[in-house]
């Protein structure tokens, strides 16, 4: 189990915390999720879905949250760096027209967290944007 405060995953294997105190860039997420001995969360395929819904049950509309995935500018793909994998540009969980790439910036992946947007993408969760964007935090705890 999930210790208190942490939101337990579909499959039991992963805890999250969402931190509301203040908005963060994507950088400073990853160095929030450090600092608290925590790593910048990124759910597996099977737990995405529920994590949305259990995050806006709990917190509201909370506009979205950094995940761990980031696409430095140039690359031409998405990389997790938390588990050193890809994120595939076909993968299902994108929302049509994602995952948007740049030459010149550095994109990073987020999980929109609107009523709206579920309603409109009830099995996409995934999107991206500029990673200087400010949104509240959602780091995931590591089991050894």
């Amino acid at each position: 189990a999930c210790p208190d405060g942490f939101i337990t995953s579909q499959d039991l294997r992963q805890c999250f915390k969402v931190f509301k105190d203040e908005h963060r860039n994507w950088n400073e997420t990853q160095s929030k999720c450090l600092q608290e001995n925590l790593v910048h969360a990124m759910p597996s395929d099977t737990n995405a879905i529920e994590l949305r819904k259990k995050i806006l049950d709990t917190y509201g509309e909370v506009e979205g949250v950094w995940l761990g995935g980031i696409s430095p500018a140039g690359s031409g793909q998405v990389t997790v760096p938390g588990n050193q994998t890809q994120l595939d540009q076909d993968h299902h969980l994108w929302r049509p027209g994602a995952p948007v790439l740049s030459d010149d910036q550095d994109m990073c992946v987020w999980m929109p967290l609107t009523q709206e947007y579920v309603s409109d993408w009830p099995r996409q969760v995934y999107s991206t944007r500029l990673c200087a964007f400010p949104w509240i935090t959602l780091c995931e705890a590591t089991f050894e």
